[in-house]
């Protein structure tokens, strides 16, 4: 997301709507020029039934912020549902357009075996939720065919979901020369869990 909002500020004024702790986390990649509006002042992450608690006081400050200029576009950086519900309401409370970025769809792998207990029921039953309420927005950004497809499979309208390459600059990518000595033959970036797939 931070990528995406790098492009994006090109050509648009972007504010940031984000908890003390994630500011604290991205501040070394952030732009001066983004406009930063924080839903809490929290120092650490929290663990359990009182991530619920912090997550609900956060929709709350979001919604109720006081922003220097209307926004035109309120973009959630996830479908979840503590992105998702402050965005729907500001969407209504200024009357802009909603953009919401899909990166996986929970339900898909309610199932497995790491998906159990009760933190995990209601990540699923938010996100169930999410996904019924995120049907109005104007824009879905997903980062692969395989979650548009899953979108469509579940009667999201295919005119509104638009593969995104999450930020990537191919330019810059391909611009890498090669080293003359290959030191591995593979690289895994990503949390060591069964959803990644490895």
């Amino acid at each position: 997301m931070l990528q995406v909002m790098k492009e994006w500020s090109k050509s648009h004024d972007i504010s940031l709507v984000i908890p003390l702790f994630g500011f604290l986390f991205c501040k070394p990649f952030l732009l001066e020029k983004y406009k930063v509006y924080l839903t809490s002042s929290g120092t650490k992450a929290r663990a359990s039934f009182q991530l619920i608690l912090a997550y609900f006081k956060r929709i709350m400050r979001s919604i109720f912020l006081h922003f220097d200029d209307k926004p035109d576009v309120i973009m959630c950086s996830s479908h979840l549902l503590f992105d998702t519900l402050p965005g729907l309401i500001l969407q209504f409370r200024f009357r802009a357009k909603l953009v919401v970025y899909v990166h996986l769809i929970i339900v898909k792998f309610a199932d497995c075996d790491h998906r159990r207990g009760a933190l995990s029921r209601i990540s699923v039953l938010g996100e169930k939720l999410s996904l019924h309420l995120i049907r109005s927005a104007n824009i879905i950004f997903v980062i692969s065919e395989q979650v548009k497809s899953d979108l469509i499979e579940m009667g999201f309208d295919p005119a509104k979901i638009r593969v995104s390459s999450n930020g990537l600059d191919y330019t810059y990518i391909h611009a890498i020369r090669p080293v003359s000595e290959i030191i591995y033959d593979a690289c895994f970036c990503g949390r060591i869990v069964k959803a990644k797939g490895i």
